[in-house]
């Protein structure tokens, strides 16, 4: 890979902690969401979870001034991807708005998956295989659950989708740890 594209991409890792901010806000706020919807109804647990990223995002963005250690470069040509990356589950919060209104117990799997979908080119992006494997583990992990449980999915598909977030940021922080220590340390010299 080029250099430039390299340190492209080592300026958008450490602009946002590899992203493990993010993924922590939302095993925050996914987790809270999982616990309050063993008290609701399934349409207004479904109806929380659809916005507690209202939540998430502010505390993301707080974490992730804490914890980032570079910005980018203003001309980054890989800025608008992270960007485009971000928003692209806007596209699929139609799949977990019918969830909602036809079966609002699947809308913890419909989330989960377009999560999902949203998580993969991350993989590239902060070279970091976390988020190849946290993917398909909520995607299918929360579709194996409301098979099992049906109409008393909604809860216990949140909390795995939870679980599965909290240990990814756990291990996305360690990464983001080492790339930053990598980044401190002074370069090597080449042999002549």
């Amino acid at each position: 890979m080029p250099a430039d594209l390299e340190t492209a991409r080592a300026e958008i890792t450490a602009s946002c902690a590899a992203n493990a901010p993010f993924v922590a806000a939302f095993a925050l706020t996914l987790g809270a969401t999982g616990l309050a919807a063993f008290r609701l109804t399934p349409q207004g647990g479904a109806l929380l979870l659809m916005f507690q990223g209202m939540v998430a995002l502010p505390l993301a963005a707080l974490l992730q001034r804490r914890l980032a250690w570079r910005a980018p470069a203003p001309g980054n040509p890989l800025r608008p991807l992270q960007d485009q990356i971000a928003m692209a589950q806007l596209v699929g919060m139609p799949a977990v708005l019918i969830a909602w209104a036809v079966a609002p117990w699947t809308a913890g799997a419909a989330l989960a998956s377009v999560a999902a979908a949203h998580l993969m080119p991350y993989a590239w992006l902060h070279g970091s295989r976390v988020y190849l494997w946290l993917g398909p583990t909520v995607s299918v992990g929360t579709m194996v659950i409301v098979i099992l449980a049906r109409e008393a999915a909604l809860p216990w598909s949140v909390l795995a989708m939870a679980a599965a977030y909290a240990v990814a940021a756990a291990l996305l922080l360690r990464h983001a740890g080492r790339l930053r220590a990598a980044d401190a340390a002074p370069p090597r010299a080449h042999p002549p």
